[in-house]
């Protein structure tokens, strides 16, 4: 959590870190006590926000609940039950938790940050520092095809958080993100590529173009040429379809169906998340699979490392993954 709202250059001054609270209901009642009058941003769990801002409201603190998900449960049926009883552990919490939390601020207050979180002076955590599971993994199913997934995961974990400027960047930006990634990767681009000497950006429209290009004009500003198939979801996926060959398959956002999901996908995978009316909604790189688990690196809604099985289902109900390692 810490180092999530650092590498968002939140000052670490402005973060304060509950030492031992074991519950929502301890930290925010130690949090009234300390920082009475003050307004706040409790940062938590999507699955502990409800709650969260029920103690708040019963706290009188001002402030609101900020929901940051860095949480990753090894089987999806852990996801589920913590879900489950989190649901009930609201009420649970007002039964049991009444007057002051079993350690006051009298006895324990906030800790420090620890030191290797303070190390860089601008609160900016590079992707490829941080720390991954230690059911992380990443293989090549395909060793002997002309793309190499580990370059391409090594540059989806190095620009997960930032942009590149060697490319374009936009603000729905993960089209463009996982091609970068895939162009690392070996894959060949393809088209003639232009690049205006008037406009900072031009795109190509035909459907049997994939590339991205830049150059700087003599203002040192840089100009940019790319394809539609480069940026575009719809277009990226039927070129990598009809074009080259590749394969997609869907399932359902449900527990059989994370399996099935699971049995088929490999690092180096595009993964697509689709919305309830059926329309593609966002796609990353599958990073890594674990056990039982599968990992993510996307721009837009910036993802590292994050668990594919940990996706809202509600939002989410079906993935695809299109097969980037042909057999």
């Amino acid at each position: 959590m810490c180092r999530y709202l650092l590498s968002h250059k939140i000052p670490e001054k402005c973060i304060l870190r509950d030492a031992a609270g074991v519950s929502s209901y301890e930290t925010i009642t130690r949090a009234a006590e300390k920082l009475s009058g003050k307004t706040i941003y409790f940062c938590t769990q999507e699955l502990y926000a409800a709650r969260s801002q029920f103690f708040m409201n019963r706290a009188k603190l001002n402030g609101k609940v900020v929901c940051v998900d860095t949480m990753f449960y090894s089987h999806p049926w852990k996801t589920f039950l913590r879900e489950y009883f989190a649901d009930s552990k609201a009420i649970l919490n007002v039964l049991i938790y009444h007057g002051n939390p079993k350690q006051s601020t009298k006895t324990v207050g906030f800790a420090k940050l620890p030191s290797e979180m303070t190390t860089n002076t601008k609160y900016h955590i590079q992707a490829q520092s941080q720390s991954v599971l230690d059911d992380y993994r990443v293989t090549d199913s395909n060793p002997k095809d002309y793309y190499d997934v580990e370059k391409a995961v090594e540059y989806a974990r190095t620009y997960a958080l930032k942009r590149n400027p060697d490319y374009p960047a936009f603000e729905n930006n993960c089209t463009n993100f996982v091609s970068q990634c895939l162009a690392a990767g070996g894959i060949s681009m393809t088209g003639k590529e232009t690049i205006s000497n008037t406009k900072r950006l031009k795109v190509s429209k035909k459907s049997t173009d994939w590339y991205s290009v830049s150059k700087q004009d003599s203002k040192k500003i840089k100009h940019y040429g790319t394809s539609s198939a480069f940026i575009n979801t719809d277009d990226f996926l039927k070129y990598f379809q009809e074009e080259l060959g590749y394969t997609l398959s869907i399932f359902d956002n449900t527990y059989e169906g994370k399996l099935k999901c699971y049995q088929t996908m490999a690092s180096g995978d595009v993964v697509v998340l689709y919305d309830s009316d059926g329309s593609i909604a966002h796609i990353g790189l599958i990073s890594g699979m674990g056990d039982m688990n599968a990992y993510y690196c996307a721009n837009t809604n910036d993802r590292l490392d994050y668990g594919v099985f940990n996706i809202n289902s509600t939002m989410y109900p079906r993935l695809g993954i299109l097969h980037m390692s042909k057999q």
